[in-house]
Formats: C-alpha cells, sequence, structure tokens
C-alpha cells in the first residue's frame, strides 16, 4: 500500500488505479459524478480539489483511505520538556552560547530557580508601564501651554 504526502503522491495513485481498470479519465468523470477536466486537474495534483470529491473518486476506484498514527511513547512523562534557553539557543543557530539570565543588571530577579515566571514578568512589565504613563501625565501637566494659548 502506497504512503500518501502529498497531493502528487495521491494524483499518482488515482491515475494508476484508473489505468489498471482500463478507464479513460472520461469514463472515470461519468462513474464519479465529475467533469472530464476535474479529473484532469485531480490527477495533475491540484491541491484545492474538494474532499469530498476525492473521496468519491478514491470509492469508484475501489481505493481504500486509511489512517495511521503512530504509536505512543511508552512514558512521556519521564520526558522533561527543553528550557526556552534550549529553544532559543537552538533557533538562534548555536547551543555554545550562554543563556541570558533574568537576573541581568538593573533587573529585578524574574526567574524563580531555573524556570522562568512570566506571570511575575508580565506583572513587573504592567506595573513599569503603569509608572511610566503616571510620569509622562505628570510632566505635560507641569508643562507651560503651548505659546497664544491661555490659561482658564
Amino acid at each position: 500500500m502506497p504512503v500518501l504526502k502529498t497531493t502528487d503522491d495521491l494524483a499518482l495513485t488515482i491515475r494508476q488505479r484508473r489505468k489498471a481498470l482500463g478507464w479513460d479519465q472520461a469514463g472515470l468523470a461519468e462513474r464519479t459524478g465529475v467533469s472530464r477536466q476535474w479529473v484532469i486537474d485531480i490527477e495533475k495534483g491540484k491541491a484545492r480539489a474538494e474532499l469530498h470529491l476525492v473521496l468519491r473518486v478514491m470509492n469508484v476506484l475501489g481505493l481504500r483511505l486509511s489512517v495511521d498514527a503512530p504509536a505512543p511513547n511508552p512514558s512521556p512523562s519521564s520526558q522533561q520538556a527543553p528550557s526556552m534557553d534550549e529553544v532559543l539557543a537552538s533557533h538562534r543557530g548555536s547551543s555554545s552560547r550562554a543563556p541570558v539570565t533574568a537576573n541581568a543588571p538593573g533587573h529585578a530577579n524574574r526567574s524563580t530557580g531555573s524556570r522562568v515566571d512570566f506571570m511575575r514578568i508580565m506583572e513587573e512589565v504592567e506595573q513599569e508601564l503603569d509608572y511610566a504613563s503616571r510620569q509622562q501625565l505628570a510632566s505635560k501637566r507641569d508643562q507651560p501651554p503651548p505659546s497664544g494659548e491661555r490659561k482658564r
């Protein structure tokens, strides 16, 4: 049984089965209830074919659709998820770089042990934004009005 991974794989399977049955494209189209052009398109690997029509063609050709899922890992809880630093390092292209620590100078301790506490970081960011907004409002109040305008 062939493994279908692409629309081209499906197209080849349909075309081979049609030819093995000795049918032309018009005959398959008639038996399936689609146009000959639709059969031509699906046999070319058209990616946007309607699934219900593809399944209908497969049924007419006597093809079965089977889905196999990989066996689950025996003990997924024994595997530890990679740390955020490992993921970032792998995307940077080098795992030899030192991980970025949350305890950089000028920053509050934003981590708990080796894991980052994202909720605490978000709270600190919100507090910093709140403080910055209040500072901006206060500086606007202390500025004199633009020239040409009078205070009321």
